[in-house]
């Protein structure tokens, strides 16, 4: 459809990803995600460590990931360390 918009195209997609089931979500996650990071999957450095960090920071522990690095443009939280969920130690 050369004549398509692009604001028609992501009228498209949005109603595509709103009918997807959340199998089907996580699935495209992992795909995603996978495809994103490479060879680098296992290697994972997240932006943020603060609340909103330590709140994303559940997604790859679910997946089974671990960070080995969080960065910060709050320099009070440069040079320190997070503390382990004490409700998922493991997980560190």
């Amino acid at each position: 459809m050369p004549n398509e918009s692009k604001v028609d195209r992501l009228e498209v997609v949005l109603q595509q990803i709103g009918s997807e089931s959340f199998e089907a979500v996580r699935a495209r996650e992992k795909r995603t995600f996978a495809s994103f990071a490479g060879p680098n999957e296992e290697r994972l450095v997240l932006f943020g460590a603060g609340a909103l960090g330590r709140l994303v920071l559940q997604g790859p522990q679910q997946a089974g990931m671990r960070p080995i690095a969080f960065a910060d443009n709050n320099e009070r939280l440069w040079y320190t360390e997070l503390e382990p969920d004490p409700q998922n130690r493991d997980a560190w």
